[in-house]
């Protein structure tokens, strides 16, 4: 819920380190990862950089990155509205896809929990994709580049948008020159980021590619499973591959009698029964080039997501991880939309957006159900 989180957000702490000249944090909280005797935030860098100048004046408490998430989401709906239109949809349907990405997927989730580290890290990563795919329709290869570092830099996975993007640029350009020079300035800022990202684990850690994962302090199944088979292992497909795709919509009871509702389960529910209207990316015609490229990138994302060790546990009626691919899925969505003449999608948008709201204000609130029922 809005402003639940009980600690600072890691990322103000982390922002607050390098005011002070550090890349330690000052303090443990969840998620840490703890080396050498030090307390380190093993996320990428950008959303802390991002709230470097707001921990600078205000400190780290109060709801700065909730604030902030807000803020972003009114630049992703314009992100997202102008990708739409782009994608040749009309004015009704570029509304009501927006408010089916920003509302009817684990993006609403992501800002309504953007006081903690985990989905702060998402909004900014989102916000970086989505302006990336903006500017790469309308033929700014550096800008595009540079978004792509920022959400490589907020979730490392999201770089594999960038064969996106490239061949977004590339499907555009008609002569070798100018596709030469777009896949350059498009690839540059990203491989800068990269160098960056690579400094800055081996300043900290034992090497470039050393993240901090694996000294993060975990407990319950989550510890087990990493003790058992490390981050990423074939072991955690099925279990992953079946919230991602098959789960229903699961309500958890509490209470001695089991009669009080507390919320979704806590694994989330598959993409597939809460967001259905995903699926009409499968309609997208474009460029053979462009469609592979989305296909591929959405691909590697899927692939890593199942094999890592946490589905993204704790999340209501959602899978955030997808919210690292769904920006390109939403794409070849609207280039899908936008060559056919149902209207089934937006029964399923709009389905997806109430599915969301009865999830997120009704039973994640102990009471309303309760005294319609009368359970006590």
């Amino acid at each position: 819920m809005l402003g639940s989180h009980p600690q600072p957000n890691l990322h103000s702490l982390q922002a607050d380190a390098f005011l002070h000249g550090n890349l330690d944090v000052s303090r443990s909280v969840e998620d840490v990862a703890l080396f050498r005797g030090r307390i380190y935030s093993p996320y990428p860098p950008a959303p802390a950089l991002l709230l470097v100048p707001f921990v600078a004046v205000f400190g780290t408490g109060g709801s700065i990155p909730i604030a902030i998430a807000v803020l972003l989401t009114l630049v992703n709906g314009w992100l997202a509205l102008r990708i739409c239109r782009a994608a040749g949809l009309g004015e009704r349907q570029a509304v009501l896809m927006t408010a089916a990405l920003l509302l009817g997927t684990a993006y609403w989730t992501a800002t309504t929990g953007s006081d903690s580290v985990w989905y702060f890290s998402h909004i900014v990563a989102m916000t970086g994709l989505l302006g990336a795919i903006e500017r790469a329709m309308n033929h700014h290869p550096l800008a595009a580049g540079t978004l792509i570092g920022v959400a490589f830099l907020s979730r490392q996975f999201t770089v594999v948008a960038l064969v996106f993007v490239l061949a977004l640029l590339i499907d555009a350009e008609p002569g070798r020159a100018g596709r030469t020079r777009a896949v350059l300035y498009a690839t540059i800022p990203v491989m800068a980021c990269a160098v960056g990202y690579a400094w800055f684990n081996s300043s900290r850690f034992t090497g470039p590619i050393d993240t901090g994962y694996s000294y993060i302090v975990l407990s319950g199944f989550l510890a087990q499973r990493v003790e058992q088979h490390g981050l990423f292992d074939p072991a955690y497909i099925p279990f992953n591959f079946i919230y991602l795709f098959l789960q229903g919509f699961q309500v958890e009871f509490a209470g001695g009698a089991l009669l009080r509702t507390a919320g979704t389960s806590p694994f989330g529910t598959s993409i597939t029964v809460a967001s259905p209207f995903l699926f009409f990316a499968v309609l997208a015609r474009r460029s053979r080039l462009v469609i592979a490229a989305g296909w591929c990138a959405i691909g590697v994302c899927v692939v890593g997501s199942l094999a890592y060790y946490n589905n993204g546990f704790a999340q209501q009626n959602a899978q955030r991880f997808s919210l690292d691919f769904i920006p390109v899925l939403f794409v070849l969505m609207a280039w899908g939309v936008a060559r056919t003449r149902t209207r089934i999608w937006e029964a399923t948008a709009i389905y997806a957006i109430g599915l969301n709201f009865i999830a997120l204000f009704v039973l994640a609130h102990t009471g309303p159900l309760e005294q319609l029922f009368g359970a006590r």
